[in-house]
């Protein structure tokens, strides 16, 4: 099961047993070009789904780990704010960055003010940045970055959702 979301790719992804959906750039491909040598160098980052049942938790979890600031305790964190974040940890390294979260199966049903579709359309707005090539003659000039994230459920909660 794979669809088009703005410009990234969301599916079904046979990459482990428990993976249920994969996030990636599609944004110049050509230039992008996956290998597990860039995922290997890719900074990694994991995070427990299980902390993040509500907009405020994850912000607060994913700024905690990424290391930017959320305000206010995440409450009045709004999608603009948490995108601009996202792109300086892009801008921050060099090779990439890999985000895993576990436990994704309360982020994958939740339906609250921010919905999980919301949060995939800004994720594939940070891929989309990650893949290009930014050239302005600036210090902050630079090349495509790696950028993936995958959300992994237990195998059980995707038995239950099947029924």
């Amino acid at each position: 099961m794979k669809r088009n979301i703005k410009g990234l790719t969301a599916g079904l992804s046979p990459l482990s047993r428990q993976t249920i959906l994969q996030v990636e750039s599609l944004a110049g491909a050509a230039d992008v070009i996956e290998t597990v040598d860039e995922a290997r160098r890719a900074q990694k980052f994991d995070f427990d789904g299980n902390l993040m049942r509500t907009w405020p938790e994850l912000v607060e979890e994913m700024g905690a780990g990424l290391g930017f600031q959320s305000g206010n305790n995440g409450y009045d964190f709004v999608l603009a704010a948490y995108r601009d974040c996202m792109r300086d940890v892009i801008d921050d390294h060099e090779a990439g960055v890999l985000l895993v979260i576990s436990n994704a199966g309360r982020l994958l049903n939740r339906d609250r003010k921010y919905s999980f579709s919301q949060w995939v359309e800004l994720i594939g707005d940070v891929a989309l940045y990650a893949g290009e090539t930014i050239t302005d003659g600036q210090w902050w000039d630079r090349g495509p970055r790696y950028f993936k994230v995958i959300l992994e459920v237990a195998s059980s909660a995707r038995t239950s959702r099947r029924s």
